[in-house]
């Protein structure tokens, strides 16, 4: 019996077009000041020179003062501002519209404005060029550009800047207010240009036409059945996609709007990390990459059970991502001039480099896995003797957990064989080869839950086909008929 484990549960394991490989390793490219931990982030491209600039926001764990650091790409800090004491953890977002930025947060005492790549100052209300309208203080709260627009969701209504020929996103009149059912958690323009919101009563869509008809924001308000959000963080756009966090998983926007089960494996775990959530829009938090999106989950999980899920839809797959012995807290997702993710915990600007995790002064190996329910006739039993897994991290081991039974064996090298750590090991490295590793069992299963490990470097290649070897098949036992 062959099984398929490209489209298993995967733990540290992607997709290529040569097919499943252990991830690369994790390492740290920056770190916050002392005694700060990062809070929020992002990344904005210079419309003049494609140079990006990295926003990060670090709180100080004692006082509670966030200080907002602008840096180039390579971390050179060109400035920072102190924003002052605020609630923990505090939700920030910004809008960028003709190359001017506000950042905002419903813990803000007033909003940022600035130039992308240049200062940063208090936002100040301006006038509206139109004498019949008053200009509004700008409202804080949850921010996102609309077009040429920016939009400000305070409590249950969003706010508009005004159309004016300065095009400026200090000014907000009461013409331009638009009340929802609910409290809005997020919002944020969609890869199809409608302005998607997401509040305590469901999620709302305006179509991007809206803003094109003068001074004031006009269109139909739609309602996506079906979908409920809890807090902010609860939905993302990217690659032409809107993802949302629902109790049992994430649904994609469009036709039936399914619920994902991204932890699919029920089985039994050994090697892989536990990755059940009772409700996702409670403990996780997404957020948009290059390739896809990144969910965190939040919570006290300890070292030995943190993770998060690399949710890559250019590849095609889904994959918790984990270091062994280090804790991981998502906060944001930056990227590089090359469209690169770079993944900000809360402790450290984490990028995928080299074949070791290396997030603080240790180098951990990686332990990637792949778990899977193998479906099987209703009332057969099998009896699987041996357990044939092939890849080419030579030296390194192979596990296979099988009814609470475990085999680990290395994984034997022969001359000319290339040896990660000890050898060149790239894409094109000569002496790559796959190696098979044979486990016996012996057990004999009505249901098979497999799950496959391998440990070592990050890059190396693992053959998609498991080949499970069963000696004949029946009736379960104490079944008469």
């Amino acid at each position: 019996m062959r099984i398929d484990i490209s489209n298993a549960e995967l733990h540290n394991m992607v997709k290529r077009k040569g097919g499943l490989e252990v991830r690369k390793g994790l390492v740290s490219i920056k770190q916050p000041t002392a005694d700060n931990l990062y809070v929020a982030g992002f990344s904005i491209e210079s419309p003049f020179t494609t140079e990006v600039w990295h926003y990060l926001f670090e709180q100080h764990t004692i006082t509670g003062v966030v200080t907002l650091r602008v840096y180039t790409e390579d971390f050179v800090e060109l400035y920072s501002h102190d924003l002052g004491a605020l609630d923990s953890k505090p939700v920030i977002t910004h809008a960028v519209a003709n190359n001017q930025i506000m950042i905002n947060s419903p813990s803000f005492s007033t909003p940022l404005y600035g130039l992308v790549g240049g200062g940063i100052i208090p936002a100040v209300k301006t006038e509206s060029e139109n004498p019949d309208t008053t200009a509004l203080e700008i409202p804080i709260g949850h921010t996102c550009s609309f077009g040429p627009r920016t939009a400000i969701a305070q409590g249950n209504i969003v706010y508009f800047n005004d159309a004016s020929q300065t095009a400026d996103p200090r000014t907000f009149v009461s013409q331009n207010a638009n009340p929802l059912a609910g409290t809005i958690y997020d919002l944020f323009q969609g890869d199809d240009g409608a302005l998607y919101m997401f509040t305590s009563a469901g999620v709302f869509y305006m179509a991007q036409d809206a803003i094109g008809k003068g001074q004031q924001v006009e269109g139909f308000i739609g309602m996506i059945p079906g979908l409920q959000t809890t807090k902010p963080r609860n939905a993302a756009a990217s690659n032409g996609v809107v993802a949302v966090l629902q109790r049992g998983g994430i649904t994609i926007l469009g036709g039936k709007n399914q619920v994902i089960d991204v932890a699919s494996y029920k089985g039994p775990r050994y090697y892989s990390r536990p990755t059940e959530v009772d409700d996702y829009r409670l403990s996780g938090e997404i957020f948009a990459t290059a390739e896809g999106f990144i969910v965190g989950f939040r919570g006290n999980r300890g070292s030995g059970s943190s993770f998060f899920l690399d949710f890559n839809l250019r590849e095609g797959y889904r994959s918790f991502v984990w270091p062994s012995g280090y804790s991981v807290n998502v906060v944001g997702t930056l990227r590089s001039r090359d469209n690169d993710t770079l993944i900000l915990l809360d402790d450290n600007v984490a990028m995928y480099s080299g074949n070791y995790d290396a997030l603080d002064e240790s180098i951990d190996e990686l332990y990637a896995s792949a778990c899977v329910d193998v479906d099987t006739p209703e009332g057969l039993e099998f009896m699987v003797r041996h357990v044939v897994t092939s890849s080419e991290n030579v030296n390194g081991q192979s596990y296979v957990f099988l009814d609470n039974v475990t085999s680990g064996k290395s994984v034997p090298s022969r001359p000319g064989d290339a040896i990660i750590g000890t050898d060149d090991w790239t894409g094109v490295a000569s002496g790559r080869r796959l190696r098979s590793t044979r486990h016996g069992f012996s057990r004999r299963l009505t249901n098979i839950s497999l799950e496959v490990t391998f440990t070592g470097s990050g890059m190396s290649r693992v053959e998609s086909g498991v080949d499970v070897q069963t000696k004949g098949q029946g009736r379960k036992r104490g079944n008469k008929r």
